[in-house]
């Protein structure tokens, strides 16, 4: 269970890492090239990306926590997607901190719930696999 476990933290990490590269590397060629508007389609990226993440955390512990009450299988603590949507969604905490940090978003609530959001879905995730996987590995 440790060894799938950690394949799927490794492949998630890998996977972000890329999607967010991707996006930067993209707003630096836009910025080239489309001159007074680049600004948008960056900021349109990382908001379709934190819809999609949130989206699909909030589907995953839904399904994890209708497993949970009909006594299921644990396998969904391991699942790909489970653990992606816990890293994506931490992943876009962490910039939306970096960047309110050094002034480039502006500190609206609206956003601030919509990553604080983001925050508690990571953190409820990681919270769970980590407590299932002791679990398991102490009986």
């Amino acid at each position: 269970m440790k060894e799938r476990l950690y394949k799927n933290c490794a492949l998630s990490l890998l996977i972000t890492t890329l999607w967010t590269l991707y996006g930067f590397f993209k707003f630096y060629f836009d910025a080239e090239e489309d001159g007074l508007f680049y600004g948008w389609g960056i900021l349109v990226y990382f908001l379709y990306t934190i819809f999609i993440s949130l989206g699909l955390g909030v589907l995953l512990l839904i399904i994890r926590l209708i497993l949970h009450f009909k006594k299921k299988s644990t396998s969904t603590i391991t699942n790909f997607f489970y653990i992606l949507a816990g890293i994506a969604n931490m992943y876009m905490f962490l910039i939306w901190i970096i960047c309110t940090y050094f002034n480039m978003i502006h500190n609206e609530l609206y956003f601030s719930l919509i990553h604080l959001g983001s925050f508690l879905i990571s953190g409820f995730i990681f919270y769970d696999v980590i407590r299932n996987v002791y679990r398991v590995q102490r009986t």
